[in-house]
């Protein structure tokens, strides 16, 4: 759920930059804010092997126009490295892939994430090392449970997660039960309070 998209991303604004990550067998969010604003520049990311395998047909938009492109690594912080599919995939943090991709000291319109419990160790790395960018729309699943024995631990990242979310100037707007995942999984938006306020006085203007 995108908080006045219209607003926070204007039609007539030249460009914009938009990261997804953990794409999976979908791409029906990137293109739909393709369609919508075709304008952005969105970058998808997913370092399954059986969906970089399939990347163009899980996504034929990707054949349509050079603004989307597929990259094969996931969302890291403190871990580098995942076993997926029985391969080891890289995860780059956020600053990292910014970096790769030339993206260094842009604003990101959207980064969304689903990056299946890695989502508070991107995070708190990203806080850590002070490589948090500009960020307006901030769209990520949550767990509080990966499976197994509980995990104390990730009640406790959960919070942390949520008090340098607000610290940084983000706002909760939209949060909501995944319906397709676990008892333990939820939806979270936050938009960029300063953001969002010079959105609106640009439009009063």
């Amino acid at each position: 759920t995108m908080c006045d998209p219209e607003c926070i991303i204007p039609k007539t604004q030249p460009s914009c930059l938009v990261y997804s990550f953990g794409v999976g067998q979908t791409c029906s969010f990137e293109h739909q804010v393709w369609t919508e604003h075709p304008n952005c520049e969105i970058h998808l990311f997913d370092p399954t092997p059986s969906v970089v395998r399939s990347s163009s047909k899980i996504c034929p938009t990707l054949e349509l126009s050079r603004r989307l492109q597929f990259h094969p690594w996931g969302l890291g912080g403190y871990q580098t490295s995942l076993n997926i599919e029985g391969k080891t995939v890289e995860l780059l943090s956020l600053g990292a892939t910014m970096s790769r991709l030339g993206h260094s000291g842009r604003t990101l319109d959207v980064f969304k994430f689903d990056v299946e419990g890695s989502e508070y160790d991107a995070l708190r790395y990203s806080f850590d090392k002070k490589e948090m960018p500009a960020i307006n729309l901030l769209l990520f699943e949550g767990h509080m449970y990966m499976g197994g024995p509980p995990n104390p631990t990730l009640p406790v990242a959960f919070r942390e997660t949520m008090t340098r979310l607000e610290s940084a100037g983000f706002r909760l707007y939209h949060t909501e039960r995944n319906p397709y995942g676990s008892w333990a999984d939820f939806e979270a938006a936050f938009v960029n309070k300063t953001a969002l306020q010079m959105s609106y006085s640009a439009k009063e203007l």
